[in-house]
This record gives structure tokens, sequence and C-alpha cells, in this order.
């Protein structure tokens, strides 16, 4: 039905309100017993939009769909991108392990099964999955490993992304018996779910939202910028002059919402920023802005529509 309301486009015919809420439903899913917590991150890739559907088009429906996120659903969708990080990061530290040195073979493979056990505990059934991970490593075709390698770089294109998770099943065939692991795995080690495109498309639209001057559209960008960058703050990486733009806005939630964005990916992009061609005279602004904010509130917390978001002082820190 959602996929089916999104190729309707801008159907004027059509009321968003009656379909922007199935998406936060299908996050509250995680919660139902009912249902794998691994399945809800392919039916978010694979299945809510078609699969032709340009990326401005999907980020255009999550930040709508956003909007109707409660405290639960806005904690779901973190729970997925956490599962997701933690994944990645075991996945990693397994594709680096396959290209050590087996001098002493004990110790990697004591190592490796401890990445697979790791990971297993991401999956529902972690018994099956670690089973699952152990007969993938026996696998020698190193085309596999390389289209895995760039499933998890964060640089691959969502188009990219998809094309290669396609020739890995295809070389796995349908018959195989890691078929259907093989492709939840690769699923949930891609950036399908958010990738830089996506990141590039929020802050357009949080530009555009400030421009009508449409402060709920504005604050869902920002709770899934927020959400992106708590998990995923690489990336970030390459958009610090769009958000310093974004700071440049007169508009406080753009301001706030920022401000908390940056303390959570800061760090990751502190040169970037520092290096910006933003003058010294505005980034002074900004401090000078954020430093009455944080003297006028005087705790750490400041109520941020329905949440409490969290101000570090390290977010100033960035523009001294």
């Amino acid at each position: 039905i959602y996929k089916l309301y999104c190729l309707k486009g801008s159907d004027s015919s059509t009321n968003s309100d009656n379909f922007e809420w199935i998406p936060g439903k299908i996050l509250r899913c995680i919660y139902d017993k009912d249902f794998r917590p691994e399945s809800i991150e392919s039916v978010l890739c694979a299945s809510l939009f078609p699969p032709e559907f340009p990326t401005k088009e999907r980020v255009k429906h999550w930040v709508i769909a956003a909007t109707h996120f409660d405290k639960v659903e806005m904690k779901a969708l973190e729970q997925i991108l956490l599962q997701k990080q933690r994944l990645q990061q075991e996945m990693l530290k397994y594709m680096s392990l396959r290209q050590t040195s087996q001098e002493d073979a004990a110790d990697l493979q004591k190592r490796i099964l401890g990445c697979f056990r790791s990971m297993s505990r991401l999956f529902s059934d972690a018994v099956k999955a670690e089973e699952h991970l152990t007969m993938l490593h026996q696998l020698k075709d190193e085309n596999i490993w390389k289209m895995f390698a760039s499933l998890l770089d964060c640089a691959t294109t969502f188009n990219n992304a998809w094309s290669i998770r396609v020739d890995l099943l295809k070389s796995l065939g349908e018959k195989h018996e890691l078929y259907d692991f093989v492709s939840t795995l690769s699923m949930r080690c891609s950036y399908l779910l958010v990738n830089k495109e996506y990141v590039k498309e929020i802050l357009s639209a949080a530009s555009e939202q400030k421009s009508v001057g449409n402060t709920k559209l504005i604050s869902s960008c920002m709770d899934l910028l927020t959400a992106i960058s708590s998990f995923f703050p690489s990336l970030l990486s390459g958009f610090e002059e769009d958000i310093i733009e974004l700071l440049k806005e007169d508009n406080e939630v753009l301001k706030e919402g920022i401000a908390h964005v940056l303390s959570k990916a800061g760090g990751n992009i502190r040169e970037q920023l520092a290096s910006s061609r933003c003058s010294c005279l505005k980034v002074l602004h900004f401090v000078h802005y954020f430093t009455l904010f944080w003297n006028s509130y005087g705790a750490t917390y400041h109520d941020y529509g329905t949440k409490l978001l969290y101000l570090p002082f390290s977010a100033l820190l960035l523009f001294c």
C-alpha cells in the first residue's frame, strides 16, 4: 500500500497523512516477538519504496514520515541503526582478520570465532547465525569478499550498493544454503538504509523547508540527521560547508538541531570544519550565539520538540 502511495507521487487526491504513519508502525515491529529484528531493515530497504525510486523522493517521504514518529518509533529507528553499526564494526574486524598473516593460526581462529559470536548475537537465532557465518568463512571466492568490502564502504553509492548486492546473491545462487542468510547479512552490512546521498538530501530538505518556514519538517530533518550522526558520523564527512550554511540561517530550530548533530559527529569532521571557507567573523558569531544559549539554560538539557536533546560544550569548541 505504501509503495503504491509513493508511486502516485504528488497526486493531489492523495492525503499523505493517510499513509505516512506506515513507516513508523513498521519500525514498532522491532519490539514484536513475532518479527525478527533483522527482517525490519530488509522491509525498510527493499519493500517500502519502489526499487527505481530516486533518493530525493525516498528522503522526502522519510522526512514526512518522521513527523509522525512518536518516542517509541524514533527509539526503534535508533535501535536498528545501533544494531547495524555493531554488525558493520564486527564484520569489518572480521574482514581485517581474513587478511592477517596466519603465523599463529590458533589465535587467529579464536579471534575470528569471537567476531562470529558477537555478530550472531545481533540475529534472532544466534546459534544458526554463528553456524552460517562459519560456513560463509569457508567460501574461497575472493569476489564475494570484495563485494562485502564494497558494501561496507560508506562511500559506495546507493545504486552501486544495490547492484553489488544483487551480484553477490547471484554469485551464490538461490539454491545455495547460505542464500537467505547472505541476503540478510549483505543488507545489514550495506549503506542502503542510510548513506551519504541521504545525508545530502536531508540537508537540502532542511534548507528548503527553512525557506518556506515549515518548522515541523525542519525538526523532522534534524531528528533524522541526529539519528544518523549518532551511529554513522562518517556519513557527514564532505558536507561540512552545507552544515555551516545551515548554521548561518536565522532559524532557531535549525541552529539547535545542527548543534546537536555536531555534538554527535563533530569529532569525525573537526578538521574539515576547521578548513571550511566560513569567515572567522561568522564563526565567532555562532560561538557567541551558542555561548549565550548555554549560559541562558545553564543545565545540559533543552526541550526540543518532544525530545530532550543533550547539547555538550564540545559542540561549541568545534568553532573555537
